[in-house]
């Protein structure tokens, strides 16, 4: 259960330098910074405004025995190991695949994980339709992640077609492909939170970090309300859900030992926590190591 460990509002204003961040989960920021000067020391101030977040579309999860619902064109499937992301589908030429189901007022971002364990890197055609192609190299052991926007006019029947074709190598390969969903019309600054910076200041920290068994996870809640601690993979998969209810104003704390929603221990690698609610949204890094 988490901790409360205080319960400190926090408020400022004067604003002077704003800067657009985001990390690499799909929220997106305007942070403000600036200093405010009590006439000997200054304090650093920030102020971050949540931008407009997209919303997880489809998950297509590749590699696995039985084909998935989208797959038009594949050889066969490939499992490297138990992470999501070693198992790929593949195929001599091309893999193909058709997704549905696109929706008017809306675009969409698209995002390919790819993966392969052989000897030399493959180069691999990546293609939407007839129009937006990417070409890539793949590197052995290694993944790849390529993103991009689908062009509207690539959905105006409700479909898009995907081609993953062989350039150079042995097999076309891809673990999963993702797709979030955004309004559109939507652009600028929505709700307002404000924050230190500075000692105890952190929304969200994890400690140790890199961890290898146990960490601790603090983060402070500003608003009341609906709160969500959820921690995803590189790919951007849910992988945990810490927290899911009716939280108070304040800092928490809770204890985590680096295991999934299953009890079962994550492999080592690179994972993003993410505490969010009605107004605010934060992500943190987090290194897991064996």
């Amino acid at each position: 259960m988490p901790e409360n460990i205080s319960n400190t509002p926090n408020t400022s204003n004067a604003p002077q330098v704003t800067i657009a961040s985001g990390p690499p989960l799909p929220n997106r920021y305007l942070v403000t910074i600036w200093c405010e000067d009590d006439g000997v020391l200054y304090e650093v101030r920030k102020a971050k405004r949540l931008l407009p977040e997209p919303m997880l579309f489809f998950y297509i999860e590749l590699g696995s025995e039985i084909p998935s619902q989208y797959t038009i064109e594949r050889d066969g499937f490939i499992i490297y190991g138990l992470e999501d992301y070693k198992t790929v589908d593949y195929d001599s030429t091309k893999l193909v695949y058709r997704v549905t189901g696109f929706e008017d007022g809306f675009k969409y971002r698209i995002k390919f994980i790819l993966y392969h364990e052989f000897n030399s890197r493959q180069k691999l055609k990546i293609r939407i339709d007839n129009g937006w192609t990417r070409n890539v190299w793949v590197n052995p052991d290694e993944l790849t992640v390529v993103e991009g926007i689908i062009p509207e006019a690539f959905i105006k029947d409700g479909e898009i077609v995907i081609t993953d074709e062989i350039m150079q190598g042995e097999l076309a390969v891809l673990s999963s492909i993702v797709i979030y969903q955004e309004p559109k019309g939507q652009s600028g600054p929505q709700e307002q939170e404000v924050v230190n910076i500075g000692n105890n200041g952190e929304q969200l920290a994890i400690k140790p970090n890199p961890m290898r068994d146990n960490a601790e996870i603090y983060y402070q809640i500003n608003s009341p309300g609906i709160t969500n601690l959820t921690l995803y993979d590189i790919t951007g998969r849910k992988v945990k859900s810490f927290i899911n209810g009716n939280f108070e104003q304040g800092c928490y704390r809770l204890t985590w030992d680096g295991t999934d929603e299953t009890g079962r221990k994550l492999s080592e690698g690179v994972y993003f926590i993410r505490l969010d609610n009605q107004t605010e949204a934060f992500t943190q890094k987090v290194v897991i190591l064996k």
